[in-house]
This record gives structure tokens, C-alpha cells and sequence, in this order.
């Protein structure tokens, strides 16, 4: 969901089969390999600084994250990686986990993100699901992974962003690279736009996640096509690449010029700090991480006036939080319009509620960031045994 009035308008929406559909849009462009499209915008505006740690204040530039990303590409060619090979990442929003995220595109590999607060019990299903042979991670998922990996013989290879023992660390892979080979680079020819690109994960919120397949098509149509989502000013999300959303934010702004702002985690009175020190001008929040400002009360505390445009997905956003969003946001349109009158008016009956309410002082969490039902089921079963 969008929280801005133009955004709305500008889609037609039919619903057919109680499957809300968007308008076909032709796809019309050169690229058939999205790491050929990201380098080609990176090698346009070398001097633009494509993303910022806020931690650190740390900044590279598209020169910079150019001649990383194809450094990192030329490693993984070196390992053998190919097209339809999966490669991993795991880690938070951190300055250097772009850098195997574009390159895996660019050989033509399929990119896999896992979640890096990830158990033993959940490493172990994502390496046997994605069969990828390489990861990148950060020095928190490092022993998880090597503990999942020696527990069913896996001889995955883990590269750190850091410093492990016993674990190739990310700036090794960057060494003995020519100018020359840097320069003269070429990315892996994607015969069928349809092969896989991404291979990412539903959030879990009933079991285990669920592989879900995106293709080249799918990802260059959300980077090439005008579909009016406007993504100018200054962003800031908190999505990892674990979420769609931060895989398709941090491609879209590279490919728009947008600088990225990094932090590796959500808090509540970080984000709005994060708001008012950068003047951050639009925000993609889940409804959790809005619900959860909002009752700490930050929205309120500090000044997010130069908010003028809200993105909320990931779970429902109930009209109760729209309005109380929008009273802490008077200069950005929260308000989901004629779209949410269409689902509303299509919404089943066994959503109605008949089993009473009982309010919590905190919700259970997955790992995304959305409400676990499966907690919550257990929550349930155990008030009704009081």
C-alpha cells in the first residue's frame, strides 16, 4: 500500500476471481540482464554518492560501488559461478552487502537472500532449499551458518563482511583484480528474460518461509517501466534484502539516482531521529514498525515534517493507525482511498471478528517484522485455558 493520493489514482484496479489486478504494462527496453542495467547507471554518474552509513557516516560513490560490485563479480567467476548458480546473502543494511547483490545479476547467477537473525534450525532449511554454494555474511550469521553447515556436511563457502577466523573475509575478494579486468568487464548474456534472477522467501508468519522465484522480467519491469511511484527526494527504509521490499528499493534507487541511507536495524527513536537529522522526505515503514512509533509516541517527539510521502506494506494497515498517522503527519497523505473502499467491500465474511479481543502490551514478531500468527495462536490457546 502507498500512502499517496496520486499513486492511487494513477492505477486501475479490477478485481476478478478476488485477485486484485493492476493494468498490463508492455516491457520495452535493452537490458535483459538486471546487473547490466545497474552497472550501466553506476558507470553514468560516478561521482553521485549512492549511499551513506549513518552509523559511520561513511559514503561511497557509484565509482565506488561500480568497481566493487564488478571486483565481487569477477571473484564469484573465479569460483564458478554461472547462470542458474545460487548465491546467498545474509546480513543487515550494511555498506558493503550491495556489493555481492548486484554481482550475483551480473554473472548471471540467482541471488538468494537469508535472513541473518536466522536460528541453526532455519539455516539449515535455506541452505537445503536454495542449494546455494556460496554466502555472504555478516560477522553475527557467521556461526550459525558454519553450525547448520557442519551438521549436514555442507561445504558451502562463506565469505564474511568483516573479520572470522577461519572464514574468507569480504575484502580478500576484492584483491588481485586488474584495472584492466575491472574495465573490460562484461556481464553474463541472459538468454530468456524469464530464467530466475532472485530467488527470495514468503515471511513466515504460519511455518517456515516459502521459496518464491522472481525472473529478470519481473525485476527489470519494477526498475524500466513508469509506473508513477515517485522515489525522488530523500528515502529511508529499514527492510533488509530478506524483505521484497528492501531487494526492490535499494535496485530502484540505484537505477534512479536516490541516495541510500544504511542502518541495520529498526528502533523506533532512531527512525525519526534518522528523519529529522536528514530531512528525510519519504519513508516505507511495515504497519508494525508505524503501530510501534506511534505508541512509543516518537512521531510526536521529534520533527518529521519533511515527510511528505508514506509507503506502508507487508500486513494490514487498519484504518485506525491511517488516522492516527496522519494527525503526527499533516504534510503526507496516509489515506488508501478508493483502494481500500475496494478491498473492504470484497473482504470475506470469516474475517469478521467473533471471538472477542484481548490487548496485549507487545506483539509477537518474525524475524520480517510482521505479527507472528503462529506466536499469537499459542498466545490464544493459552488465555482460553485460563
Amino acid at each position: 500500500m502507498v500512502a499517496d493520493k496520486s499513486i492511487t489514482n494513477a492505477f486501475d484496479f479490477i478485481m476478478k476471481d478476488n485477485i486484485l489486478k493492476g493494468k498490463d504494462e508492455p516491457l520495452s527496453t535493452e537490458y535483459t540482464n538486471v546487473g547490466k542495467l545497474l552497472l550501466d547507471r553506476m558507470k553514468a554518474r560516478p561521482d553521485f554518492v549512492g549511499q551513506m552509513d549513518i552509523i559511520t557516516k561513511e559514503t561511497y560513490t557509484f565509482a565506488e560501488m561500480f568497481d566493487r560490485t564488478v571486483k565481487c563479480a569477477l571473484w564469484l567467476r573465479q569460483q564458478g559461478m554461472k547462470n542458474n548458480d545460487v548465491v546467498a546473502v545474509c546480513a543487515p543494511n550494511i555498506m558493503d552487502s550491495f556489493a555481492p547483490f548486484f554481482a550475483i545479476f551480473c554473472v548471471g547467477a540467482i541471488f538468494t537472500p537469508w535472513n541473518s537473525a536466522m536460528d541453526i534450525r532455519e539455516a539449515r532449511y535455506f541452505m537445503k532449499l536454495s542449494g546455494a554454494k556460496i554466502v555472504f555474511a555478516d560477522e553475527n550469521s557467521v556461526n550459525t551458518i558454519l553450525e547448520a553447515a557442519k551438521l549436514d556436511n555442507n561445504n558451502i563457502k562463506i565469505v564474511v563482511f568483516g573479520k572470522t577466523s577461519n572464514v574468507l573475509p569480504f575484502s580478500k575478494v576484492l584483491e588481485g583484480h586488474s584495472k584492466s579486468d575491472v574495465e573490460n568487464f562484461e556481464c553474463a548474456q541472459i538468454d530468456n528474460i524469464h530464467d530466475t534472477a532472485a530467488l527470495l522467501y514468503s515471511s513466515g508468519t504460519t511455518g517456515l518461509p516459502k521459496g518464491v522465484t522472481i525472473s529478470h522480467f519481473a525485476l527489470l519491469c519494477n526498475l524500466v517501466i513508469n509506473v508513477n511511484w515517485g522515489i525522488e527526494g530523500i528515502p529511508l527504509w529499514l527492510s533488509s534484502y530478506f524483505w521484497i521490499s528492501g531487494v526492490l528499493l535499494t535496485l530502484k534507487c540505484t537505477v534512479n539516482y536516490c541516495k541510500r541511507l544504511l542502518y541495520p536495524k529498526f528502533e523506533e527513536e532512531t527512525t525519526c531521529k534518522i528523519i529529522e537529522k536528514y530531512k528525510v522526505t519519504w519513508v516505507f515503514l511495515s504497519p508494525s514498525m508505524i503501530n510501534r512509533i506511534l505508541k512509543a509516541g516518537y512521531f510526536k517527539k521529534y520533527d518529521v515534517s519533511s515527510i511528505t510521502k508514506v509507503y506502508v506494506g507487508g500486513a494490514i494497515f487498519t484504518a485506525k493507525s491511517q488516522i492516527e498517522l496522519q494527525e503526527c503527519l499533516p504534510h503526507a497523505d496516509v489515506s488508501e482511498g478508493e483502494l481500500r473502499k475496494l478491498v473492504e467491500q470484497n473482504m470475506m465474511d470469516s474475517y469478521h471478528l467473533r471471538g472477542g479481543v484481548k490487548f496485549l502490551e507487545k506483539m509477537p514478531h518474525t524475524p520480517t517484522g510482521k505479527i507472528s500468527r503462529k506466536d499469537l495462536k499459542l498466545m490464544a490457546k493459552n488465555y482460553q485455558a485460563k
